[in-house]
């Protein structure tokens, strides 16, 4: 069964079916509800581009409806996306940010073949307009509180994700903030697999789970 799982999952990545973006459709609710990160402002101000947080702390929806091609900078000035003004996404193949982004603390390796140096390779994802990545600069670094004692409401940190607008240099602009309670951000973990590896994880189950129910309908 697994041999058939395994050669089910070469044969959709040789197609392409699995987009390395399907991490971006982890639930609005996933994150860590002990932290609330904010965007206050996009510059420069351009009618018909704005920008969310999704999840507490997870994910970056930026909408692009300006009739402007926008890039969105990675972690070490290199080109990660850009939406172009007729609805295009694409991500930037050779961006480190590409690999970094795919884990909430962006501690796996980064492949060789990512240089924030080189010329972009631009794979296009989507034509909506919209563009839903995991920022690591929304959020802290590593999964735990702040200091006993932080107060509720407190801010942390500002951040800045740079841009570019049409020809304009910009940023997208916000703050974190603690605002306590329980939980922490477990619930991310599932969607911050690899989509391949995803996919061959719900494939496994499926496999396992129609296996048990022959062997309940055959005892």
């Amino acid at each position: 069964m697994i041999a058939r799982v395994l050669a089910v999952l070469a044969v959709l990545l040789a197609l392409g079916a699995v987009p390395t973006s399907a991490y971006q459709t982890a639930p609005n609710g996933s994150g860590d509800p002990r932290y609330r990160s904010v965007i206050r402002t996009i510059q420069p101000a351009t009618s018909g581009l704005s920008a969310r947080v999704l999840g507490h702390d997870n994910l970056v929806a930026l909408d692009n409806r300006s009739n402007r091609d926008v890039i969105v900078y990675g972690y070490s000035g290199d080109q990660y996306a850009r939406l172009l003004a007729d609805g295009t996404v694409q991500l930037n193949l050779r961006s480190p940010a590409f690999y970094l982004n795919e884990y909430r603390f962006g501690d796996q390796r980064v492949p060789s073949y990512a240089d924030a140096g080189a010329p972009p390779q631009w794979r296009t994802e989507d034509h909506s307009g919209q563009l839903l990545w995991h920022d690591h600069r929304i959020h802290v670094a590593k999964a735990g509180a702040p200091p006993p004692g932080t107060r509720r409401d407190t801010l942390l940190h500002g951040y800045r994700i740079p841009l570019q607008v049409g020809a304009q240099p910009g940023a997208i602009s916000g703050q974190l903030y603690w605002v306590g309670g329980t939980g922490n951000s477990s619930g991310w973990q599932l969607f911050a697999l690899p989509p391949a590896a995803l996919l061959l994880l719900l494939l496994v189950s499926d496999t396992v789970r129609r296996s048990r129910r022959r062997q309940r309908q055959s005892a």
